[in-house]
């Protein structure tokens, strides 16, 4: 399964999505990606993205 974020602008942490948890939890593999310029790991991490379109 693959979950889409809605947001683009910051860290998003499995453990505050109860509904990842629910099919995790019940054996499913579940695949939350954080995308390029998302806060949380750092400048370089942040301005990755930056003129890549």
């Amino acid at each position: 399964m693959l979950k889409k974020i809605s947001e683009m602008i910051a860290l998003d942490e499995f453990f505050k999505h109860p509904n990842v948890q629910y099919y995790a939890n019940r054996g499913y593999a579940v695949l939350q990606c954080n995308f390029r310029g998302s806060s949380g790991f750092g400048k370089k991490f942040l301005n990755a993205g930056n003129g890549q379109w």
